[in-house]
């Protein structure tokens, strides 16, 4: 008989339905393995994205737009996980007690390794800083635009 293996495959939120922005992370031997990844992706996103103070609906609303979708692929439907709804309890929990609850941390992939560390040891994927980057750049731009059209500025 052959042994059901678990695939964990990655989505961008910020990119949805956007094959080419999903990827493999790895097949894993048992369900509860796939699973502590996917939550250790999702628990890492939040982390990198919560701020004190910040509401539970405006972290989950940060993570349906730029976090990483990871999903199982080989379960049942008895077991199936959701990043979107796992994501809703952890930013649940997160604002009851305004402080991250503790997270077994977990080194995600290779890949991972070679990401860029923030001064807080968290992983940034190179994608979400030009991301980041772009949007800063835009609002500075906009901002040059309106005072040199005088709608900002001295009066």
């Amino acid at each position: 008989m052959d042994m059901v293996r678990y695939t964990v495959r990655v989505a961008d939120n910020f990119h949805y339905a956007d094959e080419s922005e999903t990827y493999t992370l790895g097949t894993f031997d048992t369900v509860d393995e796939a699973l502590l990844r996917c939550k250790a992706i999702v628990d890492d996103f939040l982390a990198t994205g919560h701020v004190p103070g910040m509401s539970a609906e405006s972290l989950y609303q940060h993570y349906i737009t730029f976090g990483d979708d990871p999903f199982i692929v080989g379960q049942t439907s008895d077991e199936r996980f959701s990043a979107w709804d796992y994501a809703r309890q952890r930013c649940d929990a997160i604002a009851r007690t305004n402080a991250l609850p503790p997270v077994a941390r977990i080194p995600v992939t290779q890949k991972e390794q070679s990401m860029p560390a923030t001064d807080n040891g968290h992983r940034v994927e190179p994608r979400h800083l030009a991301v980041t980057v772009g949007v800063f750049l835009s609002l500075g731009l906009l901002a040059l635009c309106l005072v040199v059209s005088g709608v900002l500025g001295p009066r």
